[in-house]
């Protein structure tokens, strides 16, 4: 599940985050293609296209042709990039943008601080229940447009630390789409590269090059040398086959997980690999919940083996987790998991549940006051056969303990977790860009009013997210690591390692973006 801020129920589509060097070189001869075809494989059908509701893998695949960003970042980039904003001024609760002159919308349109503006305004009507606000946007955050300076300034009473981060990521819309984003069902509204010229739901969506696109971020135009003249996305759902594709050259990009990578690693493709699915275990807080006693919750991450969890879940290809926050581009890099996790074995947690009077009875299964220790364990079943081993796994692991543990597949256990739903337990592949998106996941109201879906209560937490909320930027980082470090010590959480998927390219070069998706803007075309 992606998230950025939080919003998914939809981020039940996978969101991929880049975590090593960009493709940019292709396979085959040297040089480009002039006004070729491009062809990207997807593992699903985006579905509504509305960007500012879509938070699907492939949604923000197609969102990266069609939309344009005020300011964007690619793997590697130490800052930002101007995209539809030439100059901006930040502070914790101010963002001052100028933008570009010239800049159209693809249906001819001029796009200026007050179109700018009715994208924000939308996600801030919460009418629209868009999955952004909170996310791209602070819920309070008011947008102020004035055209005759060319200026958009987003304001929040609120401070906090990644303002331009989290404002970064909004897919801005113009046209007749910024005026009603709801229609925005089968066709695209932006100020992209591209324009969505015909679409085939769950086959083939076909974009086209608008060639008077000139302001793309470091000088990018549509008339580079192997920029395709058209872009078709395919739907592929099974892996094996996106592979075989590419294989034959009838793709030119695709996103591989499992062990059909080990074959494409030997061929010669242009890759980035990208960090996904992160294994982590969330313990239910609510009163009545076995996980509102800390000594249960120590307990149960005392008794886990993550290496060998990991291991599985992961089918071998994960890596240590070194904070919870695994998105790329980070905006923060620091250790805080090492040193924080609770020291244990399995031999230490049943010796400390015995101490809090968790007594295992003559069928094995602890309990205390009557009270069986029994946890429904919640995971999503839609993430392959690795992640249900290892689950089933982490049940022997926790039955050796004296736990009565009952698995619970779903496919919308997002939906389970922020309706208030029954679990004690989940198995969550949150990935999240920066530390200040789980202080509304791990702190703050429990389901419906609120998001904090464990109802997490942790008062050095909340300190340590006051301090850093006061710093804007990466020199808030050192807080982050303290108020995450805080979460991991409580066994609020137990972080185990995280997957990785890789993006190939044949006779393309490419740089993966915010949130994963490949920058429409980048493919260029190689022979």
């Amino acid at each position: 599940m992606r998230y950025r801020g939080f919003t998914t129920m939809a981020c039940a589509g996978l969101l991929l985050t880049a975590c090593t060097s960009q493709a940019t070189s292709g396979p085959g001869g040297t040089g480009y293609v002039t006004d070729g075809t491009a062809t990207i494989a997807v593992d699903a059908d985006p579905g509504a296209l509305n960007p500012l509701t879509n938070s699907t893998a492939a949604g923000t695949a197609i969102g990266s042709l069609a939309y344009d960003h005020l300011v964007s970042r690619t793997l590697g980039d130490k800052g930002y990039s101007g995209e539809l904003a030439r100059s901006w001024k930040v502070t914790t609760t101010k963002a001052t943008f100028v933008l570009r002159k010239g800049v159209t919308c693809a249906d001819g349109s001029t796009v200026t601080p007050s179109v700018v503006a009715k994208t924000f305004d939308w996600v801030l009507d919460t009418r629209n229940a868009s999955p952004w606000l909170g996310a791209y946007i602070p819920a309070d955050a008011k947008v102020t447009a004035d055209d005759a300076a060319g200026t958009l300034t987003v304001s929040s009473p609120t401070p906090g630390s990644f303002l331009l981060e989290n404002l970064s990521y909004m897919p801005i819309l113009c046209g007749a789409g910024a005026d009603n984003p709801a229609k925005l069902t089968t066709k695209t509204s932006g100020s992209g590269m591209y324009q969505l010229t015909s679409a085939d739901a769950g086959q083939t969506y076909t974009f086209t090059v608008r060639r008077n696109y000139t302001w793309g971020a470091d000088g990018v135009t549509a008339k580079d040398k192997g920029v395709p003249a058209k872009v078709v996305v395919e739907v592929v759902p099974n892996e094996s086959t996106r592979a075989n594709l590419l294989t034959a050259g009838d793709v030119n990009l695709a996103t591989v997980g499992g062990a059909d990578r080990d074959r494409l690693d030997r061929g010669s493709f242009t890759k980035a690999t990208v960090r996904t699915d992160p294994a982590l275990l969330f313990y239910n807080h609510a009163v009545g919940r076995a996980g509102a006693d800390p000594a249960v919750r120590t307990a149960l991450a005392q008794a886990l083996d993550l290496k060998a969890l990991g291991s599985v879940a992961t089918g071998g290809r994960g890596t240590e987790l070194k904070s919870i926050v695994t998105g790329e581009p980070a905006v923060c890099s620091y250790d805080a998991i090492t040193g924080n996790l609770p020291a244990g074995t399995l031999k230490t947690a049943a010796a400390a549940l015995d101490a809090a009077g968790w007594k295992k009875g003559g069928d094995g299964i602890r309990s205390k006051n009557g009270k069986k220790l029994a946890l429904t364990v919640l995971y999503p079943s839609n993430r392959g056969a690795d992640l249900v081993s290892a689950v089933e796994l982490l049940q022997t692991q926790w039955t050796k303990l004296g736990v009565k543990v009952r698995l619970t597949g779903s496919d919308s256990y997002a939906t389970t977790l922020f309706t208030g739903g029954d679990w004690d337990v989940v198995w969550a592949p949150f990935s999240t860009e920066d530390p200040s998106v789980w202080t509304i996941l791990a702190n703050g109201q429990a389901p419906p009013r609120g998001r904090n879906f464990a109802s997490i209560d942790n008062k050095d937490y909340q300190q340590q997210i006051a301090r850093a909320q006061k710093v804007a930027g990466a020199a808030s980082c050192t807080d982050w690591k303290a108020a995450e470090a805080a979460l991991v010590r409580n066994a609020d959480l137990t972080p185990i390692e995280a997957n990785s998927k890789t993006v190939y390219g044949s006779h393309v070069t490419f740089r993966v973006g915010q949130l994963g998706a490949v920058k429409g803007s980048t493919i260029r075309l190689t022979k």
